[in-house]
């Protein structure tokens, strides 16, 4: 580790915790509405991608419960 001046290290971290669907929407998302290979989106096209990130919000929240619905199932038949 680097022997680094006090005063430049952090008394803090962050740690993120994503399933791996959050993960993968959170990659894509970011190279099409921050990274855009053209200029920037249009209004439109910030629309949709708001709408897919609502749609994947939603997916991921269904899997969720179904992992959770399914599991709990199995411990009380």
């Amino acid at each position: 580790m680097p022997d680094w001046p006090s005063d430049l290290v952090p008394n803090f971290f962050e740690i993120q915790v994503k399933t791996l669907f959050q993960h993968a929407w959170s990659e894509a998302n970011h190279d099409l509405g921050y990274k855009p290979e053209s200029d920037r989106l249009t209004s439109d096209q910030n629309r949709l991608l708001a709408f897919a990130s609502a749609q994947a919000w939603g997916a991921d929240r269904a899997f969720d419960e179904l992992f959770i619905d399914l599991h709990s199932t199995r411990k009380n038949p």
